[in-house]
């Protein structure tokens, strides 16, 4: 083999590795996972990297604390004949073996996948412990459905199946108009918040009647629970403490946890959002003017211009690019000293605007749902 396939792991979890969200974790925090990126045919790179929780992860190796699972990445370069001879292979890792268990639709796109440290046979053990994948003929959506399995997501509150209520879809001329579209109880959806760590609720909210109301909660959720996916909308029932899901939901028959998994910014929040051309196209249809797009565009570029001088505009870029650690010294009004790194952040900005990507700080992620109950009318 041109690379070989016996990796020596010797990081250990209380080395550190930089940022970029590469690292390994403090006693307090164990979520690290051993990383591996395969650069090319001969080099690769090892780590510990911070990984997105998963159902299947959490119930196999809580936190990663025995590494039974390893996270791959392959580089864009590499072609598919050689990464499926690395796959169909068991790799050892500190005489480890571990062998391919499979990928959520992201890693998918982003061409990784996850390992873990046992035979095929108790791989695909554990595979149809966890939803009935054998009945799913088409390799390729009995893929896509295991994947659901590593969807990055959050837990929450067990719901026991006395508190999940199924209810048809609404269909009309061939089309389900509720299809991945069920209900949560809104006194549930307001004790889910406190396990969605970054939701921030909202200073003051307005009721159509001009009076402050209280709205501690996001309106949507985009959920995992067993065999389902899709959405749930939250409705105007206080004392509702049910679950509400359609066939369209049901992705496959899955007693994998009672336990209700919100997707990573799977709920309606207030997110730094982007404006793009296909979203210039659809409001220039709306009869919003060019110059409204000219103006953001040209304060855009004043923004990257000044990135490396302004403080504001360096910390709103250092958000955007994720770069907490240029944050505190930002606090400390030490700019000059992360210059070098400012200009890197500078560069890649500048990458965006060929792109037409204009990040907009006054924005919200929106989920898109169904109406049922005509509360939006």
């Amino acid at each position: 083999m041109p690379i070989p396939l016996c990796l020596p792991f010797h990081l250990n979890k209380h080395q550190h590795h930089g940022h970029n969200n590469v690292a390994t974790p403090s006693h307090s925090d164990q979520s690290y996972m051993r990383f591996i990126e395969i650069l090319d045919k001969q080099n690769i790179k090892i780590s510990y990297k911070k990984y997105d929780k998963n159902r299947l992860v959490e119930k196999y190796d809580p936190s990663c604390l025995n590494n039974k699972f390893v996270s791959i990445l392959f580089d864009q370069k590499l072609d598919n004949a050689f990464i499926e001879n690395i796959l169909l292979q068991q790799i050892l890792i500190n005489a480890q073996p571990y062998n391919f268990i499979g990928y959520s639709n992201s890693q998918l796109r982003g061409r990784s996948c996850y390992l873990y440290a046992g035979t095929t046979e108790e791989i695909e053990s554990i595979i149809n412990d966890n939803g009935d994948f054998y009945k799913i003929k088409n390799l390729s959506k009995r893929a896509a459905r295991i994947g659901l399995l590593f969807s990055s997501c959050t837990p929450t509150l067990h719901i026991q199946s006395d508190h999940v209520i199924e209810i048809d879809d609404i269909e009309k001329n061939g089309y389900t108009f509720t299809d991945g579209c069920g209900i949560i109880g809104r006194c549930l959806a307001k004790k889910i918040v406190p396990y969605l760590n970054d939701f921030k609720e909202p200073l003051i909210t307005l009721n159509e009647n001009n009076q402050v109301e209280d709205n501690t909660c996001p309106c949507a959720f985009q959920i995992r629970y067993q065999g389902c996916k899709g959405v749930l909308m939250i409705n105007d029932d206080d004392k509702d403490e049910t679950i509400q899901i359609r066939p369209s939901m049901k992705k496959f028959t899955s007693a994998i946890s009672t336990c209700l998994y919100v997707c990573d910014d799977g709920y309606s929040k207030p997110k730094l959002g982007f404006l793009i051309k296909q979203f210039i196209m659809l409001l220039s249809g709306l009869n919003i003017s060019d110059e409204t797009f000219l103006k953001k565009q040209e304060d855009h570029f004043h923004e990257i211009v000044t990135m490396c001088d302004d403080m504001n505009v360096a910390m709103k870029y250092s958000l955007y690019f994720d770069r907490i650690d240029l944050v505190y010294h930002l606090l400390s009004n030490n700019i000059q000293l992360i210059q070098s790194e400012l200009q890197i952040l500078q560069k890649k900005a500048l990458e965006s605007v060929e792109k037409l990507k204009i990040p907009i700080t006054k924005s919200r992620l929106a989920l898109g749902v169904c109406d049922p109950c005509k509360l939006n009318q």
